[in-house]
């Protein structure tokens, strides 16, 4: 699901920088720096290596607390 999120954005971002490009490419003053930056903190920030492991961390220690509490409940007293 996460890579179709990606994409969808990176497709968006595709069809976003034409006119994004004419607007800056027709205002000389602005530079095209801060066009630039925002769509590299757009990439970053879907594209997070380090996010998506601390995710998968939190996933697996939710599953391994589940595992052991159904563990606790089926043991005999």
């Amino acid at each position: 699901m996460d890579w179709l999120i990606a994409l969808i954005a990176f497709v968006a971002c595709m069809f976003a920088m034409p006119m994004v490009l004419r607007r800056f490419k027709s205002s000389r003053k602005s530079g095209m720096g801060a066009a630039t930056l925002a769509f590299g903190i757009a990439f970053s920030i879907f594209f997070d290596p380090a996010k998506k492991v601390s995710i998968e961390h939190v996933e697996k220690q939710k599953k391994q607390r589940a595992e052991a509490s159904q563990g606790d409940v089926n043991e005999p007293l």
